[in-house]
């Protein structure tokens, strides 16, 4: 986990707000097909334990910016179980639901409320049947899940300005699938004569010998691909078109 999360408002926001009422983060079950929140894992993180809340620091507009950051590693969403690599078989993730409430005020005390989509999208609940664009209406349906959520959390859901999920990505799938799918290699060694005194700048004593030689191993990446492409994951229901893994 090393990336924060920015949320930016209409006007300059009284940071004195950002408390353990007004920003809610609960670590919650995920559909792997369609990434919605399919229920609660654990109680809320704690605010200035497992995460901190200030304001952004870009001059002029650092203000109007709500910066939270993870002050430790977040739970992984992964698809071991029992050390095996479930791959496509993995149907459900673990990630974590934001609800960012209109206890959060700007410098004159005003507490904040949804932008236009996100009202429209409340106001369509629960059928989102008057939403007629078709990723706001995908998105609506995400929302619902949050608002159930929120309801089975005491949250009044007309009280929540912004709702959103998100997941950590883990590196350990990466390395169990290639240790699953990996095939043993051979390395040819040869002494050299030497020991480890003849390793100029360190001044070792010598007590181990020297070997030279070559391991094979794969390559799994193309080698002109990070020149002029991006990683990509598996096309998402709300935009097919859309592979790119960036924080946008």
């Amino acid at each position: 986990t090393t990336a924060v999360i920015r949320e930016r408002f209409g006007g300059a926001l009284n940071p004195a707000s950002f408390t353990a009422a007004s920003i809610i983060i609960v670590p919650v079950t995920t559909d792997n097909l369609t990434k919605a929140t399919t229920g609660v894992l654990a109680a809320p993180l704690t605010l200035g334990t497992d995460f901190s809340a200030g304001l952004g620091q870009e001059a002029l507009v650092g203000n109007t910016i709500l910066e939270i950051k993870p002050l430790h590693p977040l739970l992984p969403s992964t698809c071991l179980s029992g050390g095996m690599f479930l791959g496509p078989n993995c149907a459900t993730g673990t990630g974590y639901l934001v609800f960012l409430m209109n206890g959060i005020t700007d410098a004159s005390g005003n507490p904040a409320v949804p932008d236009t989509d996100y009202a429209s999208i409340k106001a369509a609940l629960p059928t989102c049947a008057a939403i007629s664009d078709a990723t706001l209406h995908s998105i609506c349906q995400l929302t619902g899940a949050h608002m159930l959520i929120a309801q089975g959390l005491g949250l009044n859901p007309a009280h929540i300005v912004l709702s959103f999920s998100f997941t950590t990505e883990s590196t350990v799938d990466t390395l169990a699938l290639i240790s699953a799918t990996a095939t043993a290699q051979t390395i040819t060694v040869h002494p050299t004569g030497l020991t480890t005194a003849a390793i100029p700048g360190l001044g070792l004593k010598g007590h181990a010998d020297l070997y030279v030689g070559v391991l094979n191993v794969p390559y799994y990446s193309s080698k002109t691909a990070p020149l002029t492409d991006y990683w990509h994951a598996p096309p998402f229901p709300l935009d097919t078109t859309s592979t790119f893994v960036t924080r946008f």
